[in-house]
């Protein structure tokens, strides 16, 4: 019995998956689900972690995944504000602290969870705060590879504090951007 889903003994917990990844991005099946993802927002982490792997199929899912707790969490508060502290949160700890993500994790992230918001059909005040964090994060990220690639030694102590101060600056600017677009 072990590897079979309660619900559905014939699915193994890897269909499992990939079934839930699938109906998280059908919008009828958000609409079915009424948030229940957003319980779920512990779990960003984890999801961001399978995000940028290098296994195409888990990628795809998890950014599925993420898209439709970005969806569900912006339609029952009106904003997606948890996800994003949580996912720069990690994104920060991945990329600098557990020296993982590369260039090419992050353009694929970045990338593919864009493609979903410009080809679904979603809340057009959604779609463009979501463009707006996603080039955020897009920067942050690069500045903290561009960190993360500096040698070590003196000689380069002026550069890290130049890259922390930019790296700061950008996190700071996205703060003030969200508590402008709460304002308006």
């Amino acid at each position: 019995m072990l590897g079979r889903n309660r619900q559905n003994p014939a699915l193994s917990h890897k269909e499992c998956v990939f079934s839930i990844a699938e109906s998280l991005l059908d919008a009828q099946a958000l609409d079915h689900m009424q948030g229940y993802q957003v319980v779920l927002s512990t779990l960003i982490g984890y999801i961001v972690n399978l995000c940028l792997s290098h296994h195409d199929q888990l990628r795809n899912n998890a950014v599925g995944i993420l898209f439709g707790m970005i969806i569900s969490e912006y339609h029952q508060y009106g904003h997606f504000d948890q996800i994003e502290t949580e996912l720069v949160r990690k994104l920060d700890s991945l990329f600098m602290s557990q020296s993982k993500g590369d260039d090419i994790s992050r353009g694929f992230f970045i990338a593919q969870l864009r493609h979903l918001f410009e080809s679904s059909e979603v809340d057009e005040q959604l779609r463009e705060r979501v463009s707006i964090f996603l080039d955020s994060v897009d920067a942050f990220l690069k500045l903290l590879l561009n960190v993360r690639r500096l040698p070590e030694g003196e000689e380069f102590a002026d550069d890290r504090v130049i890259a922390t101060v930019s790296i700061v600056f950008v996190d700071h600017s996205y703060e003030i951007l969200n508590r402008f677009l709460s304002c308006v």
